[in-house]
Order: structure tokens, then C-alpha cells, then sequence
């Protein structure tokens, strides 16, 4: 026990002597169940959800802040953001018959127009030989007929996608002889 504290007396000692001050560095981090930080044409946006607590604790001489709970600006300051518009499209859906021995109908609507996308997914998320659809929905209903006739009676998941990509809705659908 003498060997260890006389190691750490010499290399304190060292340091102290040189002059060497210890230095931390924090860096950002947060620890949420559900959160997201997607950039898009060189624009942050960051967002948690599931923080019930927050609480914020700073240094006596103000040069750290120590937050928990939700997010915090890097600098202080005013921020506003100006979104123009609908973030997203309203879309109305009807999807019938499910079950289905061969076919399945999608009818489609939107307050906009938009192109979209409708694939058949497998449980295990993998595309099936069900041929893509591709529709421009606007105020008029427009329908889509999907063969299920590529694939074996089972369960599986018909994606509504956006033009670029994002997931807009999920059915369960089902094909049954």
C-alpha cells in the first residue's frame, strides 16, 4: 500500500511541479428512449421525446451548465423558426378488400398534390415481387390496383411512401385464397 501511495505521490508531484492543470472536456450528449437529429440542405433539426424531468444546475461563476431533461441552445439567444405551410400532407386512404384472394385496391386523396409510392413488404421488411406503384394524389381520388397473385397467402405490410422516400403510412394487409 506504501509502493502505490509513493507512485502517486511522484507522478502528482510531476505534474504539480511542471505546472500541468488537469482539463476536462464536456461534450454534448443526451439520453432519451425516442429521439432524432436529421440534417437536411445543411439544417439541424434536433428533437427527444420521453423527458418527464428537467432540471438545470449552473457553476457559481456561470462558465457551466449542467441540464437534464430536455435540449438546451448551444449559445444564448433568441432562435425563431418560420415554417411556411402544411409540414405534411393530408392524406386519406381506403384499402379494400383485405383479405384478398389476388388483388388489392388502394384509393387515394390528398389536400396537395404529391407523388407516393405503394410497396408490398414482406414481416421481415423485404420487398416482394408485388410490382411498385407509383401515383400523383391530389384533391381527386386516384386508385391503384396491386396483384397479389407474386405472392404465397400469408400476412404482409403495403408502405406508403413520399417521393422521397419517408415512410407516410403501414396497412396489414392480407392475401387469402
Amino acid at each position: 500500500m506504501r509502493r502505490i501511495m509513493l507512485i502517486w505521490g511522484i507522478i502528482l508531484g510531476g505534474l504539480l511541479a511542471a505546472g500541468a492543470q488537469p482539463t476536462y472536456t464536456l461534450e454534448r450528449w443526451v439520453f432519451t428512449p425516442l429521439g432524432d437529429s436529421p440534417e437536411e440542405a445543411g439544417i439541424e433539426l434536433s428533437y427527444t421525446l420521453g423527458e418527464p424531468v428537467t432540471r438545470t444546475a449552473t457553476s457559481f461563476s456561470g462558465t457551466l451548465t449542467v441540464t437534464q431533461g430536455f435540449q438546451q441552445p448551444d449559445e444564448l439567444g433568441n432562435h425563431t423558426v418560420y415554417i411556411d405551410g402544411p409540414l405534411l400532407a393530408e392524406l386519406s386512404y381506403e384499402v379494400f378488400p383485405n383479405p384478398s384472394p389476388d388483388r388489392i385496391f388502394v384509393r387515394l386523396s390528398s389536400d396537395r398534390v404529391l407523388k407516393v409510392r405503394l410497396m408490398v413488404y414482406d414481416l421481415r421488411g423485404r420487398e416482394t415481387p408485388v410490382a411498385p406503384q407509383d401515383l400523383q394524389v391530389s384533391s381527386q381520388p386516384q386508385q391503384a390496383v396491386l396483384d397479389l397473385t407474386p405472392v404465397a397467402d400469408g400476412i404482409y405490410l403495403l408502405a406508403i411512401l413520399h417521393e422521397d422516400g419517408r415512410l407516410m403510412k403501414t396497412f396489414r394487409i392480407e392475401r387469402l385464397h
